[in-house]
């Protein structure tokens, strides 16, 4: 794909000015760098800044990367696609904002709107969720478990023993593997014990171990 435009110089203006959200520690820049999935180019980043929606005790910056169209807009167009992509990101937000409880007050929760983070995915379109996968998958299609899900508690040896079962359910007793399936149902289903513990082992062991990779 090719695409050639004069330089946005009504954007370059109107993001110098632009006061959005400052206060609460938002960002707003414009940079040449690659998004990533083979795209790259000029891109207007805004970085929203505020509690983790799954953990509101953590102050969490997050970068939203969106391509700069080759156009030649007048300021007052760039003025209203600049105030859109902030809206999108106010949009991704609430989507994951808006939260039901399973009865009030209860600790159970779902989030019917969840965005869908994964490779192909505009995490900006409002929809229900398809599948949990789809919430858990990131844009570089790494699953990474819900936010806010403390993960198990790990011993070195299991931790060396998950290595091998990246993406995969599995059920574990006594700190070792005992099972494995295509859902957690099937990994507890195999694993012939009464009460195994049963995750899915994401594909970014590291960071669900919190040892980083």
């Amino acid at each position: 794909m090719r695409q050639i435009a004069p330089d946005p110089d009504p954007l370059r203006a109107l993001v110098d000015r632009l006061d959005y959200r400052s206060r609460q520690g938002w960002k707003v820049w414009l940079q040449d760098l690659d998004r990533g999935q083979g795209s790259e180019g000029l891109t207007l980043v805004i970085q929203r800044c505020g509690p983790d929606t799954y953990r509101p005790d953590v102050m969490l910056p997050v970068n939203h990367y969106f391509i700069v169209p080759a156009a030649a807009y007048d300021f007052r167009s760039w003025q209203r696609w600049l105030f859109d992509r902030l809206g999108d990101v106010d949009t991704h937000e609430r989507m994951e904002f808006f939260i039901l409880h399973d009865s009030p007050g209860s600790e159970h929760v779902t989030r019917p709107y969840a965005p869908s983070h994964g490779p192909g995915n505009d995490p900006y379109l409002v929809r229900e969720v398809g599948t949990q996968e789809d919430v858990e998958t990131t844009f570089r299609g790494e699953h990474s478990p819900q936010p806010g899900v403390a993960p198990p508690v790990i011993g070195s040896a299991l931790a060396l023993e998950l290595e091998g079962y990246r993406g995969q359910w599995v059920a574990v007793v006594d700190q070792h593997v005992v099972a494995t399936g295509d859902s957690a149902a099937g990994a507890d289903a195999n694993a012939d014990h009464p009460d195994p513990l049963i995750f899915r082992v994401p594909m970014a062991l590291g960071a669900f171990l919190g040892i980083g990779q």
